[in-house]
């Protein structure tokens, strides 16, 4: 192995000989500059950070919130006629043909609630899901702008910050594998003045729009007919 070493050594030497001197320095300049140019300004965020402290997303989280409430107020509105319901039904003669007709009643009106139920839950997961793709979009933009304005090369998202959740092995496992950074340098952290800056810029322009209350949200239902009152058709 030492001669092979040495017989490679010395091919090397003839090379830079036969390049002579002043092409050996062109190289090295040359190399020189390429490192040079190779330098780049990185920056990282602290994505869950900006989340969290970004108005934009705050007032969409608000107006997911204005619909969830909606939707509950319905969703009660509708137990409490269940539960009405449900004493009319009690209050005429088993087996009598306004028992029957109240049965009905109390069926549509259950598999109503039940369906507002599903639907309240799709239509809040969707809006959650449509808050997190426009707020990631939103930051992806400013991040853009902003690297643009500091001559920063790379933004990269900091996934050292976050603590890792106590879980089995396997999942544990995951979670170091998800990670890509072990550690990142705090100077090289640039989530608040991304985070001030897109505040502002929220503030200037975007928070009437965004903080827009949205149109009640309410399900299709089928009207049901009154039946008869629980005195006339008792007995």
């Amino acid at each position: 192995m030492k001669r092979i070493r040495l017989d490679l050594f010395a091919v090397a030497l003839v090379g830079f000989a036969a390049l002579g001197l002043p092409s050996l320095q062109a190289v090295l300049r040359s190399n020189a500059s390429l490192l040079a140019e190779g330098d780049a300004r990185i920056g990282t965020i602290d994505l869950e950070k900006v989340y969290n402290s970004i108005d934009v997303y705050k007032a969409k989280l608000d107006s997911i919130k204005r619909v969830e409430e909606d939707l509950k107020t319905q969703a009660e509105a509708q137990q409490a006629s269940i539960k009405d319901l449900e004493a009319e039904f009690d209050s005429y003669q088993p087996g009598s043909e306004a028992q029957l007709k109240s049965m009905a009643q109390l069926q549509a009106a259950v598999g109503e609630l039940k369906a507002l139920q599903v639907f309240a839950q799709a239509k809040v997961e969707s809006m959650q899901a449509r808050a997190l793709r426009d707020a990631y979009l939103v930051v992806k933009d400013a991040t853009k702008r902003f690297a643009e304005k500091e001559g920063i090369d790379y933004v990269m998202l900091d996934d050292s910050i976050p603590q890792i959740e106590a879980s089995n092995a396997k999942q544990m496992l995951a979670q170091i594998s998800a990670r890509r950074f072990l550690f990142a340098s705090p100077g090289n952290d640039v989530t608040a003045q991304l985070i001030a800056m897109l505040n502002e810029e929220f503030k200037n322009t975007g928070s009437a729009a965004a903080a827009t209350t949205p149109a009640p949200t309410t399900v299709p239902t089928t009207p049901v007919p009154p039946t008869e009152s629980g005195a006339s058709g008792g007995g």
